[in-house]
């Protein structure tokens, strides 16, 4: 999996430091976006979601939900 955030402003500083949550069976893991693209290495064939962390003045993506496949790179761009 390989993350990026965005927003539709000229900068992206703001956003730094927002918090990602990455969830299947019972694991739930969180990774703090640090502005450049966060590669994630997940189980195969499990349905995962991912949740987007609130950052004021700004609306957070909506959640979102996948299966893993072995053959699958997922390219993902959340904006703000």
């Amino acid at each position: 999996l390989h993350l990026t955030l965005t927003t539709n402003q000229s900068s992206h500083s703001d956003i730094i430091g927002s918090v990602i949550t990455i969830s299947y069976d019972d694991v739930i893991n969180t990774y703090t976006w640090n502005g450049t693209e966060l590669v994630i290495t997940l189980p195969i064939n499990v349905e995962y979601t991912i949740s987007f962390g609130e950052i004021a003045n700004y609306k957070s993506p909506d959640s979102v939900s996948y299966i893993s496949t072995i053959a699958n790179n997922r390219f993902i761009t959340a904006t703000y």
